[in-house]
């Protein structure tokens, strides 16, 4: 019988103490959070924090470096080889078009999405960066085209967009033609009826 009460007694006994250190933690806690609110009395509290109030948020990325090193590029071989490069800069823009960005950006110009010509970047600017909202997208309105542009691809088009605002700067070096009135062109007619350049019909 002895055998038998054994475990019973065990049982209640450590209910027991299991309920005793429960209380005793509750009156030490309320003890700590009394002296917590006596302190923070006598205490003037810091001002909370400027919190943006909505809208637009640029983010400034810096490049860091342990120990004040020198950074180290954060760029790909890939977007080093596309930023710049004529050949690639024409696939973006090809992309851009059959992708249908202009419905959102209007050749750069903005619209319902952002222009892409000026030097606002709400996400950055260089080509990692392009590259990440081209891939993954951005919230409020642009889509993810990671389905659509694989591997090295979507540097091709950052490279275009990137080119879009680095060509709106004015050059002096670049004059176009002139066109040539309606009166040269239709002197410039032969027998058959077909329009001729002023060089061709030798006036």
């Amino acid at each position: 019988m002895t055998y038998r009460v054994f475990p019973f007694v065990l049982a209640i006994s450590l209910c027991l103490g299991v309920a005793g250190c429960s209380d005793q933690g509750d009156e030490e806690n309320a003890d700590n959070s009394a002296q917590s609110d006596t302190q923070s009395a006598g205490s003037e509290n810091p001002p909370p924090l400027d919190q943006p109030s909505g809208g637009d948020v640029e983010i400034s990325l810096v490049s860091i470096a342990p120990g004040g090193g020198k950074p180290v590029d954060q760029q790909s071989a890939a977007a080093k080889a596309a930023k710049g490069n004529p050949q690639a800069i024409e696939i973006g823009r090809q992309l851009f078009t059959s992708f249908n960005c202009n419905g959102c950006h209007f050749n750069g110009g903005g619209g319902m999405g952002p222009a892409l010509m000026d030097d606002k970047w709400i996400y950055g600017s260089s080509m990692e960066n392009i590259a990440s909202s081209i891939r993954e997208g951005r919230p409020n309105g642009m889509p993810s085209f990671r389905a659509m542009v694989e591997g090295d691809t979507v540097y091709k088009l950052a490279a275009y967009v990137k080119s879009l605002s680095e060509n709106t700067k004015p050059r002096s070096d670049v004059k176009l033609a002139e066109p040539a009135s309606i009166s040269e062109k239709a002197a410039a007619k032969d027998d058959e009826g077909e329009i001729k350049s002023p060089e061709e019909s030798g006036r």
